[in-house]
């Protein structure tokens, strides 16, 4: 199966479609030139122009049922054809084998023609002309400064570059670089403008640029439950797997033992913050916006875990929180819990 893959989209990501079925042959690019001839009473001489706008085309099979070797079917590329012609707005065209961005354009369509088959698949058309935005895309008109890079990533033992940004001083990634080297499939979520991964709307700071969405590099990986550490001598960042294992904490509130669930993250050990808060009689809640634990309806603004969908969070964190103190027995290797409940 190729790993070449086409995406059709419009308004910044706004909509994204995945061409189901890749042509057989990828766009041949015409890159035509305003140059001009004068003739002289002695011989003919050639100026050279600028460039003009690239063109080309895309023959398509856009097939109206579900086959193996398609993505899906193709009805959603013709949708979105019909929509940025009809709306009269450019449309952006990209091309990807595995982390390489073979094609990433702005387009305008300059005609499509298309036919169903005999057994009532598509066959479409497609010719474009690169669509020159009126703006400098390295300076909004916020002011704000914007500089494309690469960034060095080391992800799982395999190195890659990675698109970036550097937007006044703060660098970010290009989110599908990072999340496709750990096997996650990439989506956009159209209506709250974020990316997804595997599904789940990824609710993290993000920018969209030449059509890309950018999110800072420790935000994707807290997202994604993944490790990052940051290798001055390299320069390079640094994202593992997290080794994640579940566990029973045993703890003594009140002179009577009790056990809750926690995990273990790369040595460090968190509880489930629902199970610790209710052995407490603290009423549990959670703030969605901010994505932290309440108690008794106060936020508690600590590190916090999810993991299927459970918080976790240090066990002293909760306490100190709360107003209880901990104190580690390591004869019994319980947490013993004292204290009392903090207005």
């Amino acid at each position: 199966m190729t790993s070449i893959k086409m995406f059709l989209s419009y308004n910044n990501n706004e909509k994204v479609v995945e061409v189901p079925v890749i042509p057989n042959e990828l766009p041949e690019i015409v890159q035509d030139l305003a140059n001009e001839e004068m003739t002289t009473h002695t011989s003919t001489i050639t100026l050279l122009g600028n460039k003009k706008p690239r063109s080309f085309s895309l023959d398509l099979f856009l097939p109206t049922k579900h086959y193996d070797f398609a993505k899906d079917t193709g009805i959603e590329v013709l949708n979105l054809l019909g929509y940025v012609s009809t709306k009269k707005i450019p449309m952006r065209v990209v091309v990807t084998d595995g982390l390489n961005e073979l094609l990433n354009i702005a387009v305008s369509i300059t005609s499509f023609k298309y036919y169903y088959d005999r057994v009532e698949n598509i066959r479409c058309n497609v010719s474009f002309k690169e669509y020159i935005f009126v703006t400098n895309e390295a300076k909004e008109d916020n002011g704000t400064v914007v500089e494309f890079h690469t960034v060095k990533a080391h992800i799982n033992n395999t190195k890659a570059n990675v698109s970036g940004i550097n937007v006044d001083g703060h660098n970010l990634v290009r989110a599908r670089d990072i999340l496709e080297m750990f096997g996650i499939d990439v989506g956009w979520n159209a209506e709250k403008k974020r990316v997804t991964a595997n599904g789940k709307v990824l609710d993290i700071h993000t920018e969209i640029y030449n059509g890309s969405a950018y999110c800072y590099v420790r935000d994707l990986s807290v997202e994604t439950n993944k490790n990052i550490q940051w290798d001055s001598d390299n320069k390079t960042v640094i994202i593992k797997d997290n080794k994640i294992e579940f566990q029973q904490i045993s703890i003594q509130i009140n002179n009577e033992k009790k056990t809750v669930s926690g995990i273990n993250i790369n040595g460090s050990n968190l509880v489930n913050a629902r199970e610790f808060l209710l052995l407490l009689g603290i009423d549990v809640g959670w703030n969605a916006e901010r994505k932290r634990v309440t108690a008794n309806g106060r936020l508690l603004d600590i590190h916090t875990r999810i993991y299927d969908d459970l918080a976790y969070c240090f066990i002293r964190d909760l306490a100190r929180e709360t107003g209880y103190e901990t104190e580690w027995d390591s004869n019994s290797k319980t947490v013993i819990i004292t204290g009392g409940d903090k207005n």
